[in-house]
């Protein structure tokens, strides 16, 4: 868990902004931030990267997949190279291709149309 300096709130690893005050987590100089988890290699993979660290399991076909903090649940993200997450309301003229409604995503902050996920150079 990482510690907000500022309101002491517990984030997961790897935020970057505390979801409770909205400070900084990191910053440029944190030594996490400088390795590079695709080049980092444990003692069994003999030279190859370790994904089991950075990649959460995901169904076939899947290139990346959404994790949903609170839920737990992995949402795998298949047969595309970009997606817009955002929820759905009354009235809305254009829809996200991945609706976070069922998440709490208005008590949470998220926007009808917040993010765009985008697969670049196959990675």
């Amino acid at each position: 868990m990482i510690i907000c300096p500022s309101c002491r709130y517990k984030e997961i690893p790897g935020a970057l902004f505390c979801s409770q005050c909205g400070a900084q987590l990191v910053t440029a100089s944190d030594p996490d931030l400088q390795k590079d988890p695709m080049t980092e290699t444990s003692s069994n993979t003999k030279g190859k990267p370790d994904l089991k660290s950075t990649s959460p399991m995901m169904s076939a076909g899947a290139r990346i997949s959404l994790h949903l903090v609170e839920s737990g649940q992995i949402l795998p993200l298949a047969e595309r190279t970009e997606f817009s997450l955002g929820r759905v309301a009354e009235g809305q003229p254009i829809m996200p291709d991945i609706d976070l409604t069922p998440y709490k995503a208005y008590e949470n902050g998220v926007s009808r149309l917040h993010a765009i996920l985008k697969l670049v150079n196959e990675q």
